[in-house]
């Protein structure tokens, strides 16, 4: 019987715009999305047996707000149950830009419900806080 864990959140992503580059470089950062059929299972998004968690990036286009992009993860991983690694990945992401809103809920089923969310320190640094959830 397959382990399934079922992945939803979405990343705020403040940002001044002066690199015309910004959606590569958060896609390269959060990963390349694998599919079921794909010949390789290479990349740092969390991935189950059957592909990785899905993104999508969306750019606010009034380019004055600093509230810059919205990125929706999403998905179902067979077989996956790395909780882990995925505290780890989200953590990364919180580390490598402007992050006013953050948050990712896991759900292993048969286990626990876990929420990660982002805050700052007192220095304005990001951390991901985790919440369990019986």
């Amino acid at each position: 019987m397959s382990i399934w864990t079922h992945v939803n959140g979405n990343i705020r992503i403040d940002s001044l715009r002066f690199d015309n580059n910004e959606i590569s470089t958060i896609k390269n950062i959060l990963g390349k999305i694998i599919h079921f059929d794909d010949n390789d299972y290479k990349t740092n998004l969390p991935c189950g047996s059957e592909g990785s968690l899905e993104y999508n990036i969306v750019e606010n286009p009034n380019e004055s707000d600093i509230s810059a992009f919205s990125v929706s993860i999403f998905g179902d991983l067979r077989d996956y149950d790395d909780v882990d690694y995925i505290e780890k990945w989200f953590n990364n992401i919180l580390n490598e830009f402007l992050i006013r809103n953050a948050v990712l809920e896991i759900n292993v089923e048969g286990q626990q419900n876990i929420i990660l969310y982002s805050v700052d320190d007192e220095k304005g640094n990001p951390s991901c806080k985790k919440i369990i959830c019986n």
